[in-house]
């Protein structure tokens, strides 16, 4: 063979490989290589797959658009929330009792503090140094059972047929003075206290009827020493201020000889109900009874801040509630009767003057007391005092209620002269007058 020759035949032997190759395959090398894709011809026939593989690869790898981002960064502040909110719900139980166990903490850490303080501005002197919580046993120790028409012995503790009462300890010394009611102790004269297990004899050494009052003493060598032990000196604070709402505790013998304590709170105060020469402030508690109660009533700190009388306030605020006549207005007179010295006494009755009565009764009228009423043969009354007039000055101190009226009369002695200025009002307005009396007693 020419070297030409050689040539075709190995150009032949190739070709011919090849369309062998071809046909075996089902595939078309030359075209596969050499014709090029135009217009995605192949999409749809044989080689589909190959195609779609690297499509979809070229879309993983595509880039977030904005709107896409945006979606993703909401769709997982969605979950982070709604993650947020279950743990929420979850613990809030805890989270609660830690709040709550760290509130009354505080609320205790400040009641400390409060009540600290309010021993410190309570203090006065008319009470002893004592703590809040001596206080509050001593009120307990303070109130003793008291009978009337024991027809038994003395020290006799079963007593059949008697009137049972409650009393005060006011004076704790060698002679313990008790302070009483009136309406009890009456006309008797000799009384059974019982102090601790045992009843003593007391004697009644002083009463004030038109106040209510009464005051029975006992020696204190006749008890024995085991029964002292269980006595206590009342306490009270004339600077307190009493405010509807307060918490009291009530202490009496309402049902015999058996103490009866009842806790309640205040429901109102600054109810008057005038008595000569003074006007008494009644304050109503949400303690209930159904009968004549007695007793005394005391705040939360011990101090006493009212007695019962049903003599006096026994239907002034109503019958079904107990009611206590407030120490503040009634001290003067305690404080004069354990001394056992005389109420002086005018012997008068009114009303205080105040904006409503001179806004709604009469623009021209002056501050004072209104005088109701003057008491037969009292020294008002002698005096020439008549009712209408509106008492505004005495002794040259101005009167413009009972507190400063009261105060005032009680610091006089029996026998005293004093001068009163009067307004009464005539045909040409309100004139002044003056007069000149002579203090009295009870």
């Amino acid at each position: 063979m020419s070297e030409k020759d050689l040539k075709n035949f190995e150009k032949n032997e190739i070709a011919g490989n090849t369309d062998k190759l071809n046909s075996k395959s089902g595939i078309n090398y030359k075209d596969s290589v050499h014709k090029p894709s135009n217009n995605n011809t192949h999409m749809g026939n044989d080689n589909e797959g190959e195609f779609k593989f690297i499509n979809e690869k070229v879309v993983g790898n595509k880039k977030f658009t904005p709107g896409k981002l945006l979606l993703f960064l909401v769709m997982c502040g969605i979950i982070i929330g709604a993650i947020a909110c279950m743990v929420f719900v979850f613990m809030k139980p805890y989270l609660n009792k830690m709040s709550d166990d760290k509130k009354s903490t505080e609320e205790i850490n400040d009641s400390k503090v409060s009540e600290s303080n309010s021993t410190t501005e309570e203090t006065s002197p008319v009470e002893t140094t004592k703590t809040i919580e001596e206080r509050l046993k001593n009120m307990g120790n303070s109130v003793v059972t008291l009978c009337v028409n024991a027809e038994d012995e003395w020290e006799s503790i079963e007593q059949n047929n008697v009137n049972y009462g409650s009393g005060l300890i006011t004076v704790l010394n060698d002679k313990i003075r008790i302070l009483t009611t009136y309406d009890f102790i009456k006309d008797n004269r000799e009384v059974t206290v019982y102090l601790g297990s045992r009843g003593y004899k007391g004697t009644v050494d002083h009463v004030s009827e038109k106040y209510g009052l009464a005051t029975v003493l006992i020696n204190a060598d006749d008890i024995k020493d085991e029964d002292k032990e269980t006595l206590s000196a009342a306490e009270y604070n004339p600077d307190k201020e009493i405010e509807p709402g307060e918490e009291i505790t009530f202490m009496g013998n309402p049902y015999g000889k058996e103490k009866f304590v009842a806790k309640g709170s205040l429901t109102s105060v600054g109810n008057t109900y005038n008595i000569v020469d003074t006007e008494l402030e009644i304050m109503a508690t949400d303690i209930s009874t159904t009968g004549l109660m007695n007793g005394f009533a005391f705040d939360s700190y011990g101090n006493v801040i009212g007695m019962v009388n049903n003599e006096l306030n026994g239907s002034s605020i109503g019958e079904n509630v107990v009611s206590v006549i407030s120490f503040k207005r009634i001290a003067v007179y305690v404080n004069k009767i354990m001394r056992n010295q005389t109420i002086t006494y005018l012997g008068i009755h009114g009303k205080q003057v105040t904006d409503d009565v001179i806004e709604n009764i009469d623009k021209d009228m002056p501050y004072g007391i209104y005088i109701s009423n003057t008491e037969e043969k009292s020294p008002a009354y002698t005096a020439g005092v008549m009712n209408g007039d509106i008492l505004t000055e005495f002794n040259g101190t101005k009167v413009s209620d009972f507190k400063t009226f009261t105060s005032i009369l009680q610091k006089c002695q029996v026998g005293d002269e004093v001068t009163i200025k009067v307004m009464r009002k005539g045909k040409d307005g309100y004139k002044e007058i003056r007069y000149t009396v002579q203090i009295d007693s009870i």
